[in-house]
């Protein structure tokens, strides 16, 4: 694991909190066939917050108001 020490438990923390009140999201979505059932929305919130981290962060970009959109299209329609 990257990050070590007193903050892992923190983060942990945080995450399963965020993840849980987003699972009803994912649920709703597969309901209106959405979302395939084979879907992973861990993965899924990974690969967005990784797009948010990676071009905020690290590429200091700003997240204008199409990235979001774009990632999430990107993500869930795939990119071939």
């Amino acid at each position: 694991m990257i990050y070590a020490g007193r903050w892992t438990g923190a983060a942990q923390r945080f995450f399963a909190d965020r993840f849980a009140g987003e699972s009803a999201v994912f649920d709703r979505a597969r309901r209106r066939g959405e979302l395939r059932d084979t879907a992973d929305p861990m993965m899924i919130m990974d690969l967005l917050a990784g797009a948010v981290w990676l071009r905020a962060v690290f590429r200091g970009l700003p997240l204008d108001d199409g990235f979001a959109a774009a990632a999430v299209a990107a993500v869930l329609d795939g990119v071939a």
